[in-house]
């Protein structure tokens, strides 16, 4: 499921999926955090994205 995520997130900033990824563990390593669920939570909490309310839950946007 965060193949669909991350491929969604690489086209839109224009990097690889591979980079996306790793910006991904870096940010949960320097911020502690477990895995994506939390620090996707960690961004939603801070506003750094939005969470719409489309019955599944999995709809989000970012904020540049």
């Amino acid at each position: 499921r965060s193949g669909n995520s991350n491929n969604h997130i690489a086209l839109y900033v224009s990097l690889s999926i591979k980079t996306i990824e790793k910006h991904r563990a870096s940010l949960r390593h320097k911020l502690g955090l477990r895995n994506t669920s939390m620090l996707t939570a960690y961004a939603i909490e801070r506003g750094m994205v939005t969470q719409r309310s489309s019955g599944t839950g999995s709809d989000r946007t970012i904020s540049k």
